[in-house]
């Protein structure tokens, strides 16, 4: 069973490529990203952490044609994982954090600079995190989130982009302080 949902989770991100970073071009709600990211957890019970990260990604609508946005984002998420002591492999986290993203439209073969923005992103996320070396991290991740997002210097109204459904991988650095928590 954790084999299939592995292979899903992947399958699934190789196909629709937000987490914190997201899409203001989400007609249909779902949208697939790709990061890169660095995080350190610290344990707080035995199958709890909290998180702080960051990291830069590139996230896109998936029904709408690729409209990427690339930014940056820097966050923190709770974490409950399934195995006691681990941390890593299946879990469960609430997160929020912010994003500044450089919002692109390709026409016509051509890639435009559209506008940029800045955003504040609530969320839920189902992840695996797996380790491929001591420290690196390879994380596929189905979040739903319900960002808000202000573009620069062309309105002073802030959008409530309605849920999101994001289906993605984390690639990056994660280091967990061990025995720092409440038994």
């Amino acid at each position: 069973m954790k084999k299939l949902i592995i292979f899903l989770l992947i399958t699934i991100s190789a196909t629709v490529k937000a987490d914190i970073i997201y899409s203001p071009y989400t007609n249909n709600h779902l949208t697939a990203s790709f990061e890169w990211i660095y995080s350190y957890e610290f344990p707080f019970f035995k199958h709890n952490t909290i998180a702080p990260w960051g990291g830069l990604g590139i996230v896109s609508s998936t029904m709408t044609g690729f409209n990427p946005s690339l930014g940056t984002e820097v966050g923190f998420e709770l974490r409950h994982y399934f195995k006691a002591n681990e941390f890593e492999g299946f879990n469960i986290g609430l997160y929020g954090g912010f994003a500044c993203m450089l919002n692109y439209k390709i026409m016509h073969a051509k890639i435009i600079h559209e506008f940029n923005s800045l955003g504040l992103v609530p969320g839920i996320k189902f992840t695996y995190k797996h380790f491929t070396t001591m420290k690196r991290l390879f994380e596929p991740y189905l979040s739903i989130s319900n960002p808000f997002n202000k573009r620069f210097m062309k309105d002073y109204a802030i959008r409530n982009m309605g849920y999101m459904l994001t289906v993605g991988i984390r690639l990056g650095i994660n280091r967990v302080k061990k025995n720092n928590y409440v038994t």
